[in-house]
């Protein structure tokens, strides 16, 4: 009986030092912040698009990556979206200090989006304005 008395013991101690631990381990943990947004998001159209022009590589190797980028529609040539490296932001263009002139081009595919390199006006992408949704303008 003393053996068994023991035993359970040394569990019971066992399991407060171990439940001990863990909350001390999850206590130590900082809570995270949610992110904050310049704009707020909504679901009623497309803001902006993500891809390898906007987006970091998890090394933070950005070399050969383009510093700005601007998102067109091509039917209106308008610019609906902008991203700035060195700031590490997109945004409307004029949020952001991007001046750019969009040099319209018949050969672009109608009712489609571009991504340019403002710095050589390179098409970086080209993709389908989605139907399931509108654009935001």
């Amino acid at each position: 009986m003393k053996k068994t008395l023991g035993i359970t013991g040394i569990l019971l101690l066992a399991a407060g030092v171990l439940t001990g631990c863990a909350s001390a381990n999850v206590d130590a943990v900082p809570p995270v912040e949610p992110e904050k947004h310049d704009q707020p998001v909504t679901k009623d159209c497309v803001a902006g698009f993500e891809g390898l022009w906007n987006s970091t590589p998890v090394d933070g190797n950005t070399h050969g990556l383009p510093q700005q980028t601007v998102t067109v529609l091509t039917d209106s040539g308008k610019i609906i979206e902008a991203h700035d490296r060195k700031l590490d932001k997109a945004g409307k263009p004029e949020d952001l200090g991007i001046t750019y002139t969009v040099k319209q081009d018949k050969s672009w595919p109608k009712k489609s989006v571009l991504v340019i390199d403002t710095s050589n006006d390179k098409i970086l992408e080209t993709f389908p304005v989605p139907t399931d949704m509108p654009i935001c303008e």
